[in-house]
């Protein structure tokens, strides 16, 4: 049991050393992430009313690929020439609306795509020109701003006005910056907290029955298994647990009264499948370890095997598929568990349902 533990706190600190690195080197050396979605295009040809003569390319029905290619040119302008960390989104994201809805999308795309950044845009056609006016969200400082760049460049490449939408994007994250600097001024202590923001608590609990030739010994029971989950990233986690189960042969047809409890330590894997800006997923864990059980025997008819307790270590497992409801800062789940006991005679098969809950650092 000892060496049991002791690689259990092994792999905790080689975990929260791994963090505290990737902590450090990503606030130090990592550029700002940004994620450029495709921009919405809105046809103002008829509306409108200055005199200027007519351009066929500017009348030109068809526009939907500027949605495409002006965001594309940016996303490359400010990877290339500005070093920026970016992604390339391929819908459009509304962040020009003011409401609480639009925040909540906002903020769960940042926290999804795991960028500092979102850029959207809209492409305003008009008679004689195309006004392209470009919203860039802080998902830190929660800072909006709307800037606009007008051209009369029409094509496929739009370099001039690509050029100058890089080239305020790049000043106002300055800015920006500049700004979360004076307000999110860093505590001392800040870095020891930074292992602990891929970490979460949690607590299982729930009904099993027992399965196969144990089933005539002893009655189903519940259980309980706390748990803590280092989650490597938005799919797979590494979880830790302790599973507590005990029963009794209670109203059961056996020549002695029997008592059965276990603890379990195991390592397991989850993984998790989370569609695109939904709170929910579904989680599957599959964990494997060692069990200390103890069984009771209390003899109180002749001629029966003498009262007493036995003990003994033996291979653990427990598989579980669940739905959880993830939130910013907590989870709950409800779903189905499997455990097997490894005995030398004959394995402890136990089938059931749990409830369970937890909180994110």
């Amino acid at each position: 049991m000892k060496t049991v533990i002791k690689i259990q706190y092994l792999i905790i600190l080689i975990l929260l050393a791994i963090s505290s690195d990737l902590y450090a080197k990503k606030n130090v050396n990592e550029p700002d992430r940004i994620a450029v979605y495709n921009f919405k295009v809105i046809k103002n040809i008829e509306t409108t009313t200055e005199k200027k003569p007519e351009s066929p390319e500017i009348t030109n029905k068809n526009f939907e690929y500027y949605s495409f290619i002006i965001p594309q040119s940016v996303f490359k302008s400010l990877s290339k020439e500005y070093g920026y960390d970016v992604i390339r989104k391929l819908n459009y994201l509304e962040i020009d609306e003011d409401s609480a809805k639009t925040k909540k999308t906002l903020l769960h795309s940042g926290k999804t795509e795991l960028v500092n950044f979102l850029v959207s845009g809209i492409c305003t056609i008009n008679k004689d020109n195309i006004e392209i006016s470009v919203t860039i969200f802080d998902t830190r400082g929660l800072e909006k701003r709307t800037f606009t760049v007008t051209t009369d460049e029409t094509g496929v490449f739009f370099r001039k006005v690509t050029e100058s939408i890089a080239s305020g994007l790049n000043s106002h994250i300055a800015e920006i910056n500049k700004l979360n600097a004076e307000k999110f001024r860093p505590s001392p202590i800040a870095p020891l907290f930074g292992p602990l923001r891929n970490i979460s608590l949690g607590i299982e609990a729930g009904y099993v029955k027992i399965l196969g030739e144990y089933k005539n010994s002893y009655n189903d029971t519940y259980f309980i298994s706390p748990g803590i989950t280092y989650n490597l990233n938005k799919n797979f986690g590494l979880k830790m647990a302790f599973d507590y189960l005990e029963t009794n042969s209670d109203n059961k047809d056996t020549t002695s009264y029997l008592e059965l409890s276990y603890q379990a330590y195991t390592l397991g894997l989850i993984f998790k499948i989370q569609p695109g800006n939904s709170n929910i997923s579904i989680d599957c864990t599959v964990s494997g370890g060692i069990a200390n059980t103890k069984v009771f025997i209390d003899s109180s008819e002749p001629f029966t095997a003498p009262s007493g307790e036995e003990s003994s270590w033996d291979p653990y497992m427990s598989t579980s598929l669940d739905l959880s409801y993830n939130m910013k800062s907590a989870y709950f789940k409800i779903g189905g568990v499997y455990r097997q006991v490894f005995y030398k005679d004959k394995n402890l098969y136990l089938v059931g349902g749990q409830f369970g809950f937890g909180l994110y650092f």
